[in-house]
């Protein structure tokens, strides 16, 4: 399970997530990757959890299709989405990270709106056949945390950051009393959009992340 840490204002975006990917069957660390995909020429960004094939797909798509703005992706996403899905599906290739069997993700876009002159989000599950669903405005993250910490109004980006990486830790430390091993983990990427302005930054590394890197490097040796 990814985590995403958001806060959707009508000016501004600020996301956070982590970089860990695991293997479907185990939860085990296979490698590190960026989760969210920009689109400047549509004032947007795509953040994928779950299946990262599908997401890595759905960002190709979009670069070979013309959409004028977030609203207008959003409303060909849901059938394009579904027509994806069925594709990879029924496909012969498939990775430890991505196996065709197994499609279960969320697709989230965020992205500035001309018409409305304000930021909008929206999310797209497997689980609802990929309907659009909009996101209010606001702070929010998953996966959800036994007891929400208490959370302050965001002021300015390094609240954010600092509120960010507070809420994945906790995400951890519930994960590692689970019984679904780590799956939260590497590095924290947090992008801030404003119109015409996307910036991506690295804030934090967990503290396994040299560890789970060494490991990663000892099963992919370079040719």
């Amino acid at each position: 399970m990814t985590s995403l840490v958001f806060d959707l204002e009508p000016e501004i975006v600020c996301i956070a997530m982590d970089t860990l990917v695991t293997t479907v069957d185990k939860n085990e660390p296979h490698h590190f990757c960026s989760k969210m995909f920009l689109l400047p020429h549509l004032g947007s960004v795509m953040c994928g959890t779950g299946n990262m094939g599908l997401a890595v797909e759905w960002f190709e798509q979009i670069h070979h299709n013309f959409f004028s703005d977030v609203c207008d992706l959003n409303r060909e996403t849901p059938d394009r989405l579904r027509r994806l899905s069925q594709c990879l599906s029924q496909s012969s290739t498939c990775t430890d990270t991505t196996p065709s069997a197994n499609l279960e993700g969320k697709i989230f876009h965020f992205g500035y709106s001309p018409k409305e002159k304000k930021y909008k989000g929206f999310v797209y599950k497997s689980k609802n056949e990929f309907s659009s669903k909009e996101i209010p405005p606001g702070f929010n993250y998953q996966p959800s945390l036994a007891s929400d910490p208490t959370t302050p109004e965001i002021q300015n980006e390094r609240e954010f950051i600092d509120t960010a990486i507070k809420v994945m830790k906790l995400q951890q430390a519930e994960q590692q009393l689970s019984a679904d091993s780590i799956i939260i983990g590497g590095q924290v990427q947090v992008l801030t959009m404003k119109p015409n302005i996307m910036q991506i930054k690295i804030v934090h590394s967990f503290d396994d992340f040299n560890e789970l890197h060494k490991q990663m490097c000892q099963k992919n040796p370079i040719s």
